[in-house]
């Protein structure tokens, strides 16, 4: 029935100025009607139509109840999802002339209907004297909050349905309408919008993490973070480098690396293996054991520091790196400073200070060592070889205590399990390099 023009200036007033009025609504299923009187639809595309909206309505009397209809969405093709978050009904209820004043009981219902039939109940609320304005009048519908309703997932076949009813508690017999399906009459059930900030009206979400294809960072992949190290608008998720900005995700030979990220942008290498950190992947360095220069050879000076201080480096010019190993006492030198200055250098969490401290017992055994390869070294130049094998003998001695008073004080937990790990190995490298002293 067509409304006055009174009452159609005051619904374009409120339209106006009340946001949850607004045509289109992100997350809004409406109440539709298909092709009879009882094909009752819920869509989430709005109503064309201007003014004449349709109506469902019974004649009641006191303590009476009616269902005004049960609206369900086109069973789902393909899987879809809808946010959890607080659901919200607006249905524009009316009576006669004189309106019902706090004494209609309206219960919306919300359900699934799955493929193999029946309803599963997501939320039922019913609100207690609600007032209903003439029909002809009505100028803003009755809110029935839900509450919070869960992820709802919607299987190939399933429907998502809602059921509307007005009990009168007024004692005395009166008329209830429910009008929808026009633009002045958007009766509708308005869920959490999975893109608040971007128009989206399909709500599509292909990867279920609640989060829309329109505004989700990495719309086929869950992603409930949302973070963007690099901020080239890919989520680090789904980005082929999430530490470097690249935009088109270019990845020339599809190994997962991005072209600007990869240090083998035409060879497949997942991994991105670079044996000698040159910047060049193995699989694309013509010297993969050996730093070089633009493409990877030959090498320089500067780039055959292999970072172990034992061991000689040098560059044959236009060829390969070569890493001699220290020889007799120069080499168990070298190990024994490193590890005196590794327990020197250690942080309190490793090693306990009282360790470090002159006259404790570690630094004492590799005192011992150093002052004994010096006599071992001394006794060779002089030629007393004898002497020096005793020596050589006593400093893998000095070295044992050594690797004793660190299991000791792992023991009593002074030194952390790592660090243990640690003075053993370097003491059991010097070791072996002092078994091939003369």
């Amino acid at each position: 029935m067509p409304r006055s023009v009174t009452s159609i200036l005051v619904w374009l007033l409120c339209a106006l100025t009340t946001p949850s009025l607004a045509a289109g609504e992100d997350g809004a299923f409406y109440l539709r009607r298909g092709a009879s009187q009882s094909d009752f639809q819920l869509l989430a595309e709005p109503s064309a139509r201007i003014d004449d909206p349709y109506e469902t309505d019974d004649t009641l009397r006191a303590g009476e109840a009616a269902n005004l209809g049960s609206f369900v969405t086109p069973r789902a093709t393909a899987v879809r999802y809808i946010p959890a978050g607080p659901v919200t009904a607006y249905l524009f209820l009316g009576s006669g002339r004189e309106g019902i004043e706090g004494c209609a009981r309206v219960t919306v219902t919300v359900f699934l209907a799955p493929a193999a039939g029946g309803q599963l109940i997501l939320a039922s609320v019913t609100l207690e004297g609600a007032s209903l304005e003439p029909k002809n009048s009505i100028s803003l519908p009755v809110q029935v909050p839900l509450g919070n309703l869960a992820f709802i997932t919607l299987a190939p076949g399933d429907g998502l349905g809602a059921s509307v009813s007005v009990r009168n508690t007024c004692g005395v017999q009166k008329e209830v309408t429910l009008l929808y399906d026009a633009v002045s009459s958007e009766s509708r059930i308005v869920f959490p919008d999975n893109c608040p900030a971007v128009p989206n009206p399909d709500q599509l979400d292909d990867d279920g993490d609640g989060i829309g294809n329109a505004c989700d960072l990495c719309p086929h992949l869950v992603s409930l973070d949302q973070r963007d190290t690099d901020g080239d608008g890919v989520g680090d998720e789904c980005d082929v480098c999430p530490g470097v900005s690249d935009p088109d995700q270019r990845d020339s030979d599809g190994d997962g690396v991005g072209d600007a990220c990869d240090n083998c942008a035409a060879a497949p290498n997942a991994n991105q293996r670079d044996g000698d950190g040159d910047g060049f992947g193995d699989v694309c360095d013509p010297c993969p054991a050996e730093r070089g220069l633009d493409d990877g050879c030959p090498c320089t000076q500067a780039g055959c520091d292999d970072g172990n201080a034992c061991t000689i480096d040098t560059c044959v010019e236009g060829a390969r790196c070569e890493h001699a190993v220290a020889v007799s006492f120069d080499a168990v030198i070298c190990r024994l400073a490193i590890l005196r200055n590794t327990v020197a250098d250690a942080p309190a969490a490793d090693l306990s200070p009282r360790l470090k401290r002159p006259q404790s017992g570690l630094v004492r055994a590799l005192a011992r060592a150093t002052r004994l390869l010096n006599g071992a070294a001394t006794a060779v130049q002089h030629g007393r070889l004898t002497r020096a094998e005793n020596r050589v003998v006593a400093i893998q001695n000095a070295l044992g205590q050594f690797t004793k008073r660190v299991d000791k004080a792992r023991d009593n937990a002074r030194i952390s399990t790592g660090f243990q790990t640690v003075l053993d190995r370097l003491a059991q490298d010097t070791m072996g390099e002092a078994r091939k002293l003369p």
